[in-house]
């Protein structure tokens, strides 16, 4: 069975930029595997919309940037207040936290050619 090139904007089936197949997209298609609702498409971002994509990827970035930050700052702070090792675990779990905020907006990269 050939698989299909779907873009990830307008979801058509065209050619395109292919998606890094990173973390997040991999553990998608692997609950969706066990769901039995994947659909095994090759992803990809069609010329077309490539000016929208490159806008929700530097929106994730910049969202990303700034729970980052945040939760940097949260664990120094914390850090100096409560020096303990329970304190640093509970800073630590803080930031896991913040961060997985970011991936509310996540949006994969596209594979970058040259």
């Amino acid at each position: 069975m050939k698989r299909k090139t779907v873009c990830i904007i307008c979801k058509k089936e065209k050619k395109g930029t292919k998606v890094s197949d990173d973390r997040v997209v991999s553990s998608i298609r692997k609950v969706k595997q066990k769901l039995g609702i994947a659909q095994n498409n090759i992803l990809v971002v069609c010329k077309e919309d490539m000016p929208i994509y490159r806008q929700k990827r530097a929106s994730f970035e910049k969202y990303f940037l700034i729970w980052g930050g945040l939760a940097l700052l949260l664990f120094l702070f914390h850090l100096v207040l409560s020096p303990t090792l329970t304190g640093i675990a509970f800073s630590l779990i803080i930031i896991i936290l913040l961060i997985s905020f970011s991936l509310i907006r996540y949006f994969p990269k596209v594979e970058e050619h040259g």
